[in-house]
């Protein structure tokens, strides 16, 4: 099972021409709740990993089958205007296109690849909620083509938010997978929690339940007991799972989560049962095709006290952008994501005169468009970043030496100091309504010979 390759996500937005889904996750005391696709991921399906079949391909696939793709909301109206994309690929070959839904619930592909190994894909964004569906391991022949309906049922779930990250009045986001034929289907849709428990419907694409996920954070979510069920469309399963925010699955970063590349932090991981396995890997969503970094599987050992085991940010992490650690369950489709903000604070020198000055530049994430404030701290006595104690830094020792402004693209350079003595240096940056929260750069030391 799988979530959204972060290749596949970026694809498919470029060419249905959507806007892309923030994926900036302020630290966990300041987040809201998780919206749609939470998190990039090259998560594995039954047949094949997802990720590196998205990635474009020098040779095209060409063909001249005709597709045509019926989609419909629960209540059987015509999802008017819904974006539609198609894939078929091999291991050398690709082809993809994409289109929208008519008024009489229609959109037709032409001149498609015949998709004679279970190779195809559909991927639809719905009009009529915030929702997404993929199904994938689809066959047709050419120049025959398929004319296939895709329209959701709905399951039942009863979701309790509580424990100390409770999400009231967020929206929980629920994955449902199933399988109809040889294909397997996504149906990604929201549920809001009302109170502090919510009786939910969210979204299923027709056929026999394999399971599914439910996130109330990017990083908090559980897996949903639902192999053994089945739903048609337009209906809803009667046989519901109840869900308890508090013993959900969860990971979170023990520091700020900012810093430069190369820096060393460390994910908490709490809830998982004994023996649970994650594939643990990391990409930067500085756009385009960034690589994937894999680190090694992390091993539940039980319980439900916190376990911490640290992590490098690439030394090759862009500056300005979130880069984001991914726990993916082995066997389950569970996907947790911690992000982690890259930047940068250099000093002209590392090494200055009693009366020699040093300037810093760098870049901090950024909202295009708009400029931010920084401010420069310093202090004379060794020192890691200010922490966060009750939820408020804590600078103790460190003095306010500057301000800086930063361009539209989060770069910026300071004033020259003097620091007189051998010394350090610290930013602060705030957060942005592209979802980056206010956090530290990496500390810089500065001698005085």
């Amino acid at each position: 099972m799988r979530r959204l390759s972060a290749i596949f996500t970026g694809l498919l937005l470029a060419i249905l021409a959507l806007p892309a889904v923030a994926s900036g996750v302020p630290s966990h005391a300041e987040r809201a709740a998780a919206v749609g696709p939470i998190g990039p991921s090259p998560a594995p399906v039954p047949s094949a990993a997802a990720g590196p079949r998205f990635v474009p391909l020098p040779r095209a696939l060409a063909g001249n089958a005709t597709v045509l793709v019926h989609v419909y909301d629960y209540n059987s109206n015509p999802e008017v205007g819904a974006p539609v994309g198609w894939w078929v690929t091999t291991d050398t070959e690709q082809a993809f296109g994409s289109g929208v839904v008519d008024a009489a619930g229609l959109v037709t592909f032409t001149g498609v690849p015949g998709a004679t190994a279970n190779n195809g894909e559909i991927a639809i964004y719905p009009t009529s909620e915030d929702a997404y569906y993929d199904i994938w391991n689809l066959g047709w022949p050419d120049p025959a083509g398929t004319d296939m309906g895709v329209q959701p049922g709905r399951i039942t779930l009863q979701l309790n938010a509580g424990g100390d990250w409770a999400a009231y009045g967020g929206q929980a986001d629920v994955d449902v997978y199933s399988q109809n034929g040889d294909a397997y289907q996504l149906a990604d849709s929201l549920v809001t929690l009302t109170d502090a428990s919510t009786s939910g419907v969210p979204l299923a694409l027709g056929g026999s339940l394999m399971g599914g996920a439910v996130y109330f954070w990017s990083d908090q979510g559980t897996e949903l007991p639902l192999s053994g069920q089945s739903v048609s469309p337009a209906t809803t399963t009667t046989s519901g799972v109840e869900v308890d925010q508090a013993s959900c699955q969860r990971i979170t970063n023990s520091s700020w989560a900012s810093g430069k590349p190369g820096t060393v932090t460390k994910l908490s991981f709490q809830n998982f049962p004994a023996g649970w396995v994650n594939w643990m890997y990391g990409q930067s969503e500085a756009g385009g095709v960034q690589p994937v970094k894999t680190y090694s599987d992390w091993t539940s050992p039980g319980g439900t006290s916190w376990v911490s085991r640290s992590f490098t940010i690439p030394t090759t992490a862009k500056a300005g952008f979130t880069y984001t650690i991914h726990a993916e369950h082995a066997d389950g489709p569970l996907l947790l994501s911690e992000p982690f903000q890259v930047c940068t604070f250099t000093p002209s020198r590392t090494a200055v005169s009693r009366t020699g000055t040093v300037r810093f530049s760098g870049r901090v994430p950024f909202n295009p468009g708009y400029a931010k404030k920084l401010i420069v701290y310093k202090r004379t006595t060794t020192a890691g970043q200010p922490t966060v104690k009750g939820g408020f830094t804590s600078w103790k020792g460190w003095t306010k030496v500057g301000t800086c402004m930063t361009d539209t693209s989060g770069r910026y350079t300071t004033k020259s100091f003097r620091p007189g003595r051998t010394s350090w240096y610290v930013l602060w940056y705030p957060r942005d309504s592209k979802g980056h929260w206010g956090a530290w750069t990496s500390v810089a030391k500065v001698a005085v010979r």
